[in-house]
């Protein structure tokens, strides 16, 4: 079985999601990732009314992911560490992840 991570990002929706799509198209099972990133969360960026959006739209992501069946795997540190390690983990074979356009921003 072929098996894919989709880390989330910036873009924390199912519709018009490209590297959800690809990684449908491609695998057999795919397994949604959302990592909390300390030094964005706990720098300038991580606000209380920011952080508060964050935590309501990754509710409505797992809802919705659940309702097709699915769920959202929720971890924290360095997003490139942790997902290898989720793939390695759930034996994927790919990480895919959306292009992120805002370089050199700290964002949630």
């Amino acid at each position: 079985m072929v098996t894919s991570v989709v880390l989330f990002n910036r873009v924390l929706r199912l519709h018009d999601h490209p590297a959800l799509a690809t990684a449908i198209r491609r695998s057999e099972r795919v397994v949604p990732l959302f990592v909390v990133d300390p030094t964005i969360v706990g720098g300038p960026f991580g606000s209380p009314n920011r952080l508060a959006f964050l935590r309501e739209t990754l509710t409505d992501l797992r809802r919705a992911l659940q309702a097709r069946g699915g769920d959202l795997v929720l971890r924290a540190g360095d997003p490139a560490e942790v997902a290898v390690a989720v793939a390695v983990a759930v034996g994927a074979t790919t990480i895919h992840h959306s292009a992120d356009t805002e370089i050199g921003r700290a964002h949630v």
